[in-house]
Protein backbone atom coordinates (compact mmCIF):
# COMPACT_ATOMS: atom_id res chain seq x y z
CA UNK A 1 0.00 0.00 0.00
CA UNK A 2 0.88 3.52 -0.92
CA UNK A 3 -1.23 5.01 1.90
CA UNK A 4 -2.79 7.17 -0.66
CA UNK A 5 -4.37 7.20 -4.09
CA UNK A 6 -1.55 6.46 -6.73
CA UNK A 7 -0.24 8.93 -9.37
CA UNK A 8 0.17 7.18 -12.46
CA UNK A 9 1.49 3.70 -13.27
CA UNK A 10 4.60 1.73 -10.89
CA UNK A 11 7.53 1.79 -12.88
CA UNK A 12 10.15 -1.51 -12.67
CA UNK A 13 13.99 -1.24 -13.36
CA UNK A 14 16.10 -4.07 -14.63
CA UNK A 15 16.22 -6.12 -11.19
CA UNK A 16 12.68 -6.31 -10.65
CA UNK A 17 12.03 -3.52 -7.99
CA UNK A 18 8.71 -1.84 -7.96
CA UNK A 19 8.36 2.32 -7.77
CA UNK A 20 5.13 4.63 -7.90
CA UNK A 21 4.42 7.56 -6.64
CA UNK A 22 1.42 8.52 -4.35
CA UNK A 23 -1.21 12.11 -4.33
CA UNK A 24 0.46 12.70 -0.84
CA UNK A 25 3.86 13.47 -2.17
CA UNK A 26 6.01 10.21 -2.08
CA UNK A 27 7.38 8.45 -4.42
CA UNK A 28 7.72 4.48 -3.11
CA UNK A 29 10.14 1.66 -3.58
CA UNK A 30 10.02 -2.14 -3.23
CA UNK A 31 12.27 -5.26 -3.54
CA UNK A 32 11.36 -7.48 -6.65
CA UNK A 33 9.71 -9.72 -4.04
CA UNK A 34 8.11 -7.33 -2.32
CA UNK A 35 9.77 -5.73 0.78
CA UNK A 36 10.03 -2.59 1.32
CA UNK A 37 12.99 -0.65 0.22
CA UNK A 38 12.72 2.98 0.88
CA UNK A 39 9.82 6.24 0.60
CA UNK A 40 10.95 9.34 -0.59
CA UNK A 41 9.44 12.34 0.42
CA UNK A 42 8.59 14.89 -2.33
CA UNK A 43 7.54 18.51 -1.84
CA UNK A 44 4.32 18.79 -3.90
CA UNK A 45 1.94 16.26 -5.65
CA UNK A 46 3.78 13.90 -8.57
CA UNK A 47 1.54 14.73 -11.66
CA UNK A 48 2.91 12.33 -13.78
CA UNK A 49 4.24 8.58 -13.50
CA UNK A 50 7.93 8.02 -12.48
CA UNK A 51 10.15 7.13 -15.56
CA UNK A 52 13.71 5.93 -15.92
CA UNK A 53 17.05 6.78 -17.49
CA UNK A 54 18.22 3.33 -18.16
CA UNK A 55 21.88 4.46 -18.86
CA UNK A 56 22.37 5.76 -14.94
CA UNK A 57 19.49 4.88 -13.29
CA UNK A 58 18.06 7.65 -12.32
CA UNK A 59 14.47 8.24 -11.05
CA UNK A 60 12.51 10.98 -12.84
CA UNK A 61 10.03 13.01 -11.23
CA UNK A 62 7.83 16.52 -11.34
CA UNK A 63 5.25 17.78 -9.22
CA UNK A 64 2.60 20.66 -8.67
CA UNK A 65 5.23 22.90 -6.66
CA UNK A 66 7.66 23.06 -9.90
CA UNK A 67 10.16 20.52 -8.90
CA UNK A 68 11.67 17.99 -10.96
CA UNK A 69 13.27 15.62 -8.74
CA UNK A 70 16.88 12.99 -9.78
CA UNK A 71 16.74 10.32 -6.95
CA UNK A 72 19.21 7.29 -7.62
CA UNK A 73 17.68 3.62 -7.32
CA UNK A 74 19.05 3.82 -3.52
CA UNK A 75 16.16 6.38 -2.54
CA UNK A 76 19.19 9.57 -2.49
CA UNK A 77 18.58 12.91 -4.14
CA UNK A 78 20.81 13.49 -7.16
CA UNK A 79 19.58 16.68 -7.63
CA UNK A 80 16.39 18.79 -7.78
CA UNK A 81 15.81 21.56 -9.94
CA UNK A 82 12.70 24.44 -9.78
CA UNK A 83 10.68 24.90 -12.72
CA UNK A 84 8.91 28.07 -13.82
CA UNK A 85 5.42 26.33 -14.21
CA UNK A 86 4.13 22.45 -12.21
CA UNK A 87 4.70 19.80 -14.47
CA UNK A 88 2.31 18.16 -16.19
CA UNK A 89 3.76 15.05 -17.73
CA UNK A 90 6.23 12.51 -16.79
CA UNK A 91 9.73 13.31 -17.11
CA UNK A 92 10.90 12.17 -20.69
CA UNK A 93 14.62 11.31 -21.48
CA UNK A 94 16.11 12.88 -24.58
CA UNK A 95 18.83 11.39 -25.16
CA UNK A 96 21.63 10.72 -22.63
CA UNK A 97 22.24 14.33 -21.99
CA UNK A 98 18.49 16.12 -22.05
CA UNK A 99 14.89 15.56 -20.18
CA UNK A 100 11.87 16.90 -21.86
CA UNK A 101 8.52 16.90 -20.31
CA UNK A 102 4.98 19.41 -20.25
CA UNK A 103 3.97 22.11 -17.86
CA UNK A 104 0.42 23.30 -17.07
CA UNK A 105 1.60 26.41 -18.59
CA UNK A 106 1.03 24.46 -22.05
CA UNK A 107 4.57 25.11 -22.98
CA UNK A 108 7.58 22.12 -23.73
CA UNK A 109 10.68 22.03 -21.19
CA UNK A 110 14.36 20.49 -21.81
CA UNK A 111 16.25 20.56 -19.44
CA UNK A 112 20.32 18.83 -18.72
CA UNK A 113 20.31 15.57 -16.80
CA UNK A 114 21.65 18.23 -14.09
CA UNK A 115 18.89 20.32 -14.04
CA UNK A 116 19.99 23.29 -15.95
CA UNK A 117 17.32 24.75 -18.08
CA UNK A 118 17.62 24.02 -21.69
CA UNK A 119 14.52 25.41 -23.41
CA UNK A 120 11.08 26.56 -22.86
CA UNK A 121 8.50 26.30 -25.91
CA UNK A 122 5.18 27.05 -26.13
CA UNK A 123 2.72 24.29 -27.35
CA UNK A 124 0.17 25.45 -30.49
CA UNK A 125 -2.96 23.62 -28.38
CA UNK A 126 -3.84 22.28 -25.30
CA UNK A 127 -1.56 19.21 -24.37
CA UNK A 128 -3.56 16.05 -24.05
CA UNK A 129 -1.12 13.11 -23.75
CA UNK A 130 2.71 12.46 -22.59
CA UNK A 131 5.49 13.55 -25.13
CA UNK A 132 7.59 10.94 -27.54
CA UNK A 133 10.77 11.31 -28.65
CA UNK A 134 11.72 9.56 -31.83
CA UNK A 135 14.56 8.10 -33.20
CA UNK A 136 15.86 11.47 -34.46
CA UNK A 137 15.16 12.98 -31.05
CA UNK A 138 12.12 15.28 -32.15
CA UNK A 139 9.63 15.88 -29.57
CA UNK A 140 6.04 14.80 -30.62
CA UNK A 141 3.32 15.78 -27.99
CA UNK A 142 -0.34 15.05 -29.12
CA UNK A 143 -2.71 17.97 -28.79
CA UNK A 144 -6.60 18.57 -28.02
CA UNK A 145 -6.49 18.79 -31.59
CA UNK A 146 -3.60 17.40 -33.64
CA UNK A 147 0.24 16.99 -32.78
CA UNK A 148 3.11 19.16 -32.29
CA UNK A 149 6.21 18.03 -33.42
CA UNK A 150 9.34 19.88 -32.26
CA UNK A 151 12.95 20.24 -33.17
CA UNK A 152 14.57 21.15 -29.68
CA UNK A 153 14.30 24.96 -29.43
CA UNK A 154 12.47 25.54 -32.56
CA UNK A 155 8.78 27.19 -32.63
CA UNK A 156 6.80 23.98 -32.83
CA UNK A 157 4.93 22.41 -36.08
CA UNK A 158 1.39 22.07 -35.19
CA UNK A 159 0.59 18.69 -37.62
CA UNK A 160 -2.45 16.27 -38.22
CA UNK A 161 -5.07 18.49 -36.94
CA UNK A 162 -8.95 17.76 -36.58
CA UNK A 163 -7.62 14.64 -34.80
CA UNK A 164 -7.39 13.89 -30.46
CA UNK A 165 -5.01 11.55 -30.02
CA UNK A 166 -4.13 10.11 -26.30
CA UNK A 167 -0.45 8.95 -27.33
CA UNK A 168 2.10 9.56 -30.22
CA UNK A 169 4.49 6.09 -30.90
CA UNK A 170 7.22 4.76 -33.42
CA UNK A 171 5.44 3.69 -36.50
CA UNK A 172 8.37 1.93 -39.12
CA UNK A 173 9.88 5.36 -40.08
CA UNK A 174 6.97 6.92 -39.37
CA UNK A 175 4.39 7.87 -36.66
CA UNK A 176 1.04 6.50 -35.01
CA UNK A 177 -1.12 8.66 -33.14
CA UNK A 178 -3.51 6.35 -30.97
CA UNK A 179 -7.27 7.29 -31.56
CA UNK A 180 -10.07 6.34 -29.48
CA UNK A 181 -10.91 3.33 -32.50
CA UNK A 182 -7.15 2.85 -33.54
CA UNK A 183 -4.08 3.87 -35.03
CA UNK A 184 -3.77 7.07 -37.56
CA UNK A 185 -0.34 7.05 -39.31
CA UNK A 186 1.13 9.61 -40.20
CA UNK A 187 4.79 11.05 -42.00
CA UNK A 188 7.02 13.48 -40.69
CA UNK A 189 5.06 16.29 -42.03
CA UNK A 190 2.25 15.58 -40.62
CA UNK A 191 0.51 13.87 -43.75
CA UNK A 192 -2.20 11.01 -43.06
CA UNK A 193 -0.57 7.52 -44.62
CA UNK A 194 -3.29 5.46 -43.29
CA UNK A 195 -6.18 4.56 -40.56
CA UNK A 196 -6.03 1.47 -38.99
CA UNK A 197 -8.65 0.10 -36.81
CA UNK A 198 -8.16 -2.37 -33.62
CA UNK A 199 -7.29 -2.70 -29.89
CA UNK A 200 -3.66 -2.74 -29.88
CA UNK A 201 -0.74 -1.84 -31.94
CA UNK A 202 3.17 -2.84 -31.71
CA UNK A 203 5.88 -2.33 -34.66
CA UNK A 204 9.04 -3.37 -34.67
CA UNK A 205 11.07 -1.77 -37.78
CA UNK A 206 9.50 -2.77 -41.20
CA UNK A 207 7.18 -5.52 -39.23
CA UNK A 208 3.45 -4.45 -37.20
CA UNK A 209 0.98 -6.20 -35.48
CA UNK A 210 -1.59 -5.53 -34.95
CA UNK A 211 -4.94 -6.78 -32.58
CA UNK A 212 -8.45 -5.58 -34.69
CA UNK A 213 -11.65 -5.34 -32.89
CA UNK A 214 -12.99 -9.06 -34.01
CA UNK A 215 -10.28 -10.21 -31.77
CA UNK A 216 -7.72 -11.36 -34.35
CA UNK A 217 -3.91 -10.98 -34.50
CA UNK A 218 -2.46 -9.66 -37.73
CA UNK A 219 1.18 -9.34 -38.89
CA UNK A 220 1.95 -6.64 -41.70
CA UNK A 221 4.66 -5.70 -43.38
CA UNK A 222 5.70 -1.61 -43.37
CA UNK A 223 4.76 -1.27 -46.93
CA UNK A 224 0.77 -2.66 -45.61
CA UNK A 225 1.25 -6.46 -46.88
CA UNK A 226 -0.70 -8.67 -44.81
CA UNK A 227 1.34 -11.66 -43.64
CA UNK A 228 -0.31 -13.96 -41.13
CA UNK A 229 -3.90 -13.77 -39.19
CA UNK A 230 -4.70 -15.53 -36.17
CA UNK A 231 -8.05 -15.54 -34.35
CA UNK A 232 -7.52 -15.37 -30.30
CA UNK A 233 -9.92 -17.72 -27.85
CA UNK A 234 -10.60 -14.66 -26.10
CA UNK A 235 -11.35 -10.68 -26.36
CA UNK A 236 -8.32 -8.55 -24.70
CA UNK A 237 -8.48 -8.09 -21.01
CA UNK A 238 -5.87 -5.33 -20.45
CA UNK A 239 -3.67 -3.16 -22.30
CA UNK A 240 -0.86 -4.95 -24.41
CA UNK A 241 2.45 -4.82 -23.73
CA UNK A 242 5.30 -3.92 -26.02
CA UNK A 243 8.62 -4.26 -26.45
CA UNK A 244 8.85 -3.70 -29.98
CA UNK A 245 9.93 -7.07 -31.14
CA UNK A 246 7.41 -8.72 -28.95
CA UNK A 247 3.47 -8.23 -28.25
CA UNK A 248 2.19 -9.64 -25.12
CA UNK A 249 -1.62 -9.32 -24.69
CA UNK A 250 -3.72 -10.16 -22.07
CA UNK A 251 -7.07 -11.98 -22.32
CA UNK A 252 -10.15 -13.54 -20.44
CA UNK A 253 -10.09 -16.37 -18.29
CA UNK A 254 -6.12 -16.77 -17.87
CA UNK A 255 -4.53 -16.78 -21.32
CA UNK A 256 -1.75 -14.19 -22.35
CA UNK A 257 -0.87 -13.91 -26.53
CA UNK A 258 2.44 -13.64 -27.21
CA UNK A 259 3.10 -12.47 -30.97
CA UNK A 260 6.57 -11.65 -32.14
CA UNK A 261 7.36 -8.95 -35.26
CA UNK A 262 8.69 -11.84 -37.28
CA UNK A 263 5.22 -14.12 -37.59
CA UNK A 264 5.41 -16.11 -34.16
CA UNK A 265 2.98 -16.68 -31.86
CA UNK A 266 1.96 -18.68 -28.50
CA UNK A 267 -0.69 -18.63 -26.13
CA UNK A 268 0.19 -19.38 -22.47
CA UNK A 269 -2.83 -20.36 -19.92
CA UNK A 270 -1.79 -18.59 -16.63
CA UNK A 271 -4.84 -19.68 -14.77
CA UNK A 272 -8.86 -18.96 -14.92
CA UNK A 273 -9.08 -15.14 -14.15
CA UNK A 274 -9.15 -12.24 -16.54
CA UNK A 275 -5.52 -11.14 -16.73
CA UNK A 276 -4.51 -7.50 -16.48
CA UNK A 277 -1.85 -5.27 -18.01
CA UNK A 278 1.85 -7.22 -17.85
CA UNK A 279 4.29 -4.78 -16.11
CA UNK A 280 8.28 -5.10 -17.88
CA UNK A 281 11.92 -5.81 -15.41
CA UNK A 282 14.23 -6.80 -16.84
CA UNK A 283 13.71 -10.94 -18.01
CA UNK A 284 10.10 -10.84 -16.86
CA UNK A 285 7.07 -9.68 -17.67
CA UNK A 286 4.52 -9.65 -14.42
CA UNK A 287 1.04 -10.49 -15.40
CA UNK A 288 -2.04 -9.51 -12.88
CA UNK A 289 -5.18 -11.58 -12.71
CA UNK A 290 -8.95 -10.79 -11.88
CA UNK A 291 -8.14 -13.24 -8.68
CA UNK A 292 -5.34 -11.22 -7.25
CA UNK A 293 -2.36 -12.93 -8.80
CA UNK A 294 0.86 -11.87 -10.57
CA UNK A 295 2.61 -14.29 -12.68
CA UNK A 296 6.08 -14.14 -13.38
CA UNK A 297 6.71 -15.14 -17.35
CA UNK A 298 10.04 -15.14 -19.13
CA UNK A 299 10.33 -12.60 -22.10
CA UNK A 300 11.60 -13.92 -25.21
CA UNK A 301 15.18 -12.89 -25.91
CA UNK A 302 15.94 -12.33 -22.09
CA UNK A 303 15.51 -15.31 -20.60
CA UNK A 304 14.10 -18.40 -21.44
CA UNK A 305 10.73 -18.03 -22.59
CA UNK A 306 8.59 -17.17 -23.23
CA UNK A 307 7.40 -19.18 -19.93
CA UNK A 308 5.46 -19.20 -16.44
CA UNK A 309 7.42 -18.99 -13.45
CA UNK A 310 6.66 -18.23 -10.04
CA UNK A 311 3.14 -17.04 -8.97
Amino acid sequence: SGGAALVGGPLADAEGRLYFASQDGTLHAYEADGRYRFAFTLVGTPLGAPSLRSDDGTLLLGTSERFVYAISQAGALRWRATNRAPIWSSIVPRGQSEVVFVGLDEHVYAMGTGGRAHFRVPLPARAAGEPFVDAALRIWVPLADGVARLEGSKPPRHLARGLAPQRALAWGDEIGLLVDDGLVVIDQDGRERERLTGLAFASAGAEHIIVDSAASLRWRGARGDERRELALPEQPSGAAWTDGRWLALPLGRGWLAWAGAEGSFRLMRLGEAALGQPIAAGQHLYVPDADGRICAVDIPGRGAGPSAGAR
